[in-house]
C-alpha cells in the first residue's frame, strides 16, 4: 500500500521537477545563443563604426593639411589678400562676373 503511493507520489513529483528544469534549461540555452549572437552582431557593427570614424578623422586630417597649403599659396601669392564677408554680403556671381574673372587671369571663355 500507502508507502507504495507515496514512493510514487514522489517519483511523480521529481518527474515533473526534472520536466520543468529541463524546460527551463531549455529556455536559458536559447536565451544565451539569442544573447552571443547579438553580442557578435554588436561587435561586429562596432568594428564597422571604428573603422568608418577612422576614415573620417584621416579624410578631416588630409583636409586640414590642404586647407593649410591652400592658405600658404594664397597667402604667398602677389596682391592676394584674404578677406572676410559676411554671408549677407555675400552674393552670386552672374555669368558676365565669371567672364571678366576669366578674362583677367587669361583663361578662355567658357
Amino acid at each position: 500500500g500507502s508507502g507504495r503511493e507515496d514512493s510514487s507520489a514522489a517519483v511523480r513529483a521529481l518527474e515533473e521537477q526534472v520536466s520543468t528544469l529541463s524546460k527551463d534549461n531549455f529556455y536559458y540555452k536559447q536565451s544565451c545563443a539569442n544573447l552571443k549572437r547579438r553580442l557578435r552582431e554588436a561587435a561586429a557593427e562596432a568594428d564597422r563604426d571604428r573603422e568608418a570614424l577612422e576614415k573620417a578623422t584621416a579624410r578631416a586630417s588630409q583636409l586640414e593639411a590642404q586647407l593649410v597649403n591652400y592658405k600658404a599659396f594664397v597667402g604667398s601669392t602677389s596682391g592676394a589678400a584674404q578677406v572676410r564677408v559676411s554671408r549677407q554680403e555675400l552674393r552670386a556671381l552672374t555669368p558676365e562676373d565669371v567672364q571678366a574673372l576669366r578674362s583677367s587671369r587669361g583663361q578662355p571663355p567658357g
